[in-house]
């Protein structure tokens, strides 16, 4: 995956979204050449796709809960914690089931930090962008939602058409509010399968910032500041090529 695809195929935001291009990752590694602007701005999304990912797996949780299937309950809620060691609320759930009545946690600390709100991410991604009604529309879903106002909240999303994680989550939720399990976790796979290939390609987009700048370190004779981008890069994608 090239750099260029960061912004559209990892954050999801589409180009007419973005009302100054300079705080973009694309911006900063092909117009102003600075690999360090590019680090700064790959390094603020790795804690988001973590926290992401654990909320979506905490959701999904909750769900096979509800249908009483524990194993798959369970597996969930580690793999959230796995994502967020301090999702205190997949901690809390998970210390319910005797395998981990006795294993410690650490203090559980709340840290909703998941971005909930579309206009919010974007803000934080690309820091100015252009509001649109589609992004406004799924953002007033979500706050009526919030507030157990589903028939609201269903009718602003009837004919959305902007395909989110975010939007798969709710859509999860307006259906379980039904008890429409089945058509629930249809749509919560779509969300699980959203986020976990954005994170997979965020980490191959950052693994090879970070091998770019280490052969800038190289090609400047540094080569303490090259290996630790290498072994940044390694970290981040174990198969990329140094």
């Amino acid at each position: 995956m090239s750099h260029i695809d960061f912004t559209k195929l990892v954050l999801n935001i589409d180009d007419h979204l973005i009302a100054d291009h300079k705080n973009t990752l694309e911006y900063s590694i092909n117009i102003e050449k600075d690999l360090n602007k590019a680090i700064a701005i790959i390094n603020k999304f790795h804690s988001y796709f973590h926290f992401e990912q654990s909320n979506i797996y905490l959701n999904a949780a909750k769900i096979y809960k509800f249908i009483g299937n524990q194993e798959l309950e369970l597996e969930f809620l580690e793999k959230a914690i796995f994502q967020d060691h301090i999702n205190y609320e997949a901690i809390a759930e998970i210390a319910k089931f005797d395998r981990y009545l006795d294993q410690a946690h650490g203090e559980n600390i709340k840290y909703n930090s998941f971005i909930k709100f579309e206009r919010d991410f974007i803000d934080f991604s690309i820091e100015h962008s252009n509001f649109c009604d589609k992004i406004a529309s799924l953002d007033r879903a979500l706050k009526y939602f919030d507030q157990d106002k589903y028939k609201v909240a269903e009718e602003l999303i009837v004919e959305l058409e902007f395909k989110t994680h975010r939007y798969y989550l709710l859509k999860t939720g307006l259906l379980a509010a039904k008890n429409q399990i089945s058509e629930a976790i249809t749509f919560l796979n779509q969300a699980i399968e959203i986020i976990e290939r954005a994170h997979l390609q965020y980490h191959l987009v950052a693994a090879s910032t970070y091998k770019a700048r280490g052969l800038r370190f190289l090609s400047l004779g540094d080569d303490q500041l090259a290996q630790n981008d290498f072994i940044k890069a390694k970290g981040l994608n174990p198969k990329i090529e140094i």
